[in-house]
């Protein structure tokens, strides 16, 4: 389950001593970036608090150690330029970028504070670039990750990658089995693995009841019903060719997604030039709206995303790939699934 962010410090908060530095909080007086070092720690100091949950950075704060609250070290000049600064400093000193960090301020005499939301990120683990360290909060302090930890960290994401892989096989094998997909063209398959595929006592998709869900199909936007089938629940639409679909959207009951879309890529009749920027704004939108389904649900990830095109042999626009018949990328590790330097990575792949 993702981590509640605590409650936003305000100044009152901090000045009663209602919000002091712990698990969640940490002050800092001030914050220079002309030093290295200072600069190295403020970034340990997140990269802390990306590893371990969610919690909130405030500048602007003097602490004593043991007394707590010493009095505030207001900044003056561009608010909005401090925030700015503050994120784009971050994003170019931790991998991977972390995405959702938030910077705004608190009012306080004299000039403004600088709070630093950092809600959970699951691209665990962290590193600071400037010196190549991971941490984790512990309390007040920032523990090194051991070699053995970070190893454990990065050998998950390897299993997400071999499970996405076994169970993206398993589900085209199934499309291809029970054959009721157009299939006189390009296929275009589309697996994901949230990180809560392994959260055993996670609900499965609830498919709505008396007022079932839907979702939109990939080539026309009408609406496709979930119903139950094996492993999960399916959507798909139909065509008057033989009652065959175009698209088909399987949610497993471990929350595995499959999408198989049939015809994927519209090509001009005649010369057989493939439409690749059209091709380009479906699926952006397709995978827009899916990121939107999953945080209708509750699923946050972060996902292992795999994308291919089978049987470019059979489509109108083979002569553009000679003697290639499957375009694909290696898994992704993403934040959202709709990624757009994950999905500009395989578009690439298509206009080489």
């Amino acid at each position: 389950m993702t981590r509640q962010m605590p409650p936003e410090p305000t100044a009152e908060m901090i000045a009663n001593g209602q919000i002091f530095e712990n698990q969640q909080y940490e002050f800092k007086g001030e914050v220079d970036f002309s030093n290295p070092r200072k600069k190295s720690d403020f970034v340990d100091d997140v990269v802390a608090f990306l590893n371990a949950g969610s919690g909130y950075l405030v500048i602007g704060v003097e602490e004593d150690k043991k007394k707590g609250f010493k009095g505030f070290h207001p900044l003056n000049g561009s608010r909005d330029e401090e925030c700015r600064a503050i994120l784009s400093r971050l994003q170019d000193t931790i991998l991977p970028v972390p995405l959702n960090l938030r910077v705004d301020t608190i009012n306080v005499d004299g000039g403004f504070l600088l709070r630093l939301a950092i809600p959970e990120h699951r691209m665990r683990p962290y590193q600071n670039r400037l010196n190549g360290a991971f941490y984790i909060r512990t309390g007040q302090k920032n523990t090194p990750l051991s070699r053995d930890q970070v190893r454990a960290l990065f050998k998950s994401h390897e299993d997400f990658a071999e499970d996405l892989g076994r169970l993206l096989e398993r589900e085209t094998a199934t499309v291809e089995t029970r054959d009721f997909m157009q299939n006189k063209g390009a296929m275009l398959h589309l697996g994901i693995l949230p990180r809560e595929f392994y959260e055993l006592d996670r609900p499965s998709f609830d498919t709505g009841g008396m007022r079932p869900k839907c979702f939109p199909s990939f080539h026309y936007g009408s609406h496709m019903l979930f119903k139950a089938c094996e492993n999960g629940v399916e959507a798909k639409d139909a065509t008057f060719d033989e009652n065959r679909s175009l698209t088909r959207l399987f949610v497993g009951d471990d929350w595995f997604i499959h999408c198989a879309v049939a015809h994927p890529v519209r090509y001009d009749e005649g010369e057989g030039r493939p439409r690749i920027f059209e091709f380009k704004e479906d699926l952006t939108r397709y995978m827009r709206r899916l990121s939107e389904m999953l945080d209708e649900e509750g699923i946050f990830g972060c996902f292992c995303v795999a994308l291919s095109i089978r049987h470019i042999g059979r489509s109108g626009w083979s002569w553009k790939l000679p003697g290639v018949d499957k375009v694909t990328t290696r898994p992704a590790l993403v934040e959202r699934v709709d990624d757009p330097s994950m999905l500009d990575a395989f578009f690439g792949k298509l206009e080489r």
